[in-house]
């Protein structure tokens, strides 16, 4: 068991680059959804506004998947638009998205696959007060934490 922590920790901490799928809770009794997933150099530093390329057109046939599990949570105030939603996915790739070395689509598209694969292992240990979770994947995308 000590050996497997060891190379957790090394994994961590001397990985090249890393990526963080943040995810949160709209309320207590929702589930979780995407927040964001952002490029690390490690465990504590990260780029933001890498640039401004965003083009819904290119994630457009997403919609079902990214309103569903990658909005801003506006949907419980009952005001929530498609309009909405497409000014936070600008938002977020062009602070993070952008960074990534991702286009639009191929950032979306692997944010939403490693929430679909991944979500289940959130638990108390990647959580802070069960409302916000990360879960931290090497350079190769492989779950490390």
């Amino acid at each position: 068991m000590k050996y497997i922590l060891i190379l957790i920790l090394i994994n961590l901490f001397f990985t090249s680059a890393i990526y963080v799928l943040y995810l949160k809770k709209c309320n207590d009794n929702s589930n979780y959804i995407i927040d964001f997933l952002r490029y690390q150099y490690d465990i504590k530093h990260y780029p933001i506004y890498c640039n401004n390329d965003f083009e819904y057109n290119n994630i457009k046939y997403m919609n079902y998947n990214l309103n569903h599990d990658f909005n801003n949570c506006n949907h419980l105030n009952k005001k929530n638009t498609i309009k909405d939603n497409i000014l936070y996915w600008e938002y977020i790739y062009n602070m993070y998205g952008s960074c990534s070395n991702f286009e639009n689509y191929e950032y979306f598209n692997k944010t939403l696959q490693l929430f679909y694969k991944h979500n289940k292992i959130i638990n108390n240990y990647n959580c802070i007060h069960n409302n916000y979770c990360k879960i931290v994947f090497n350079n190769n995308f492989k779950y490390i934490k």
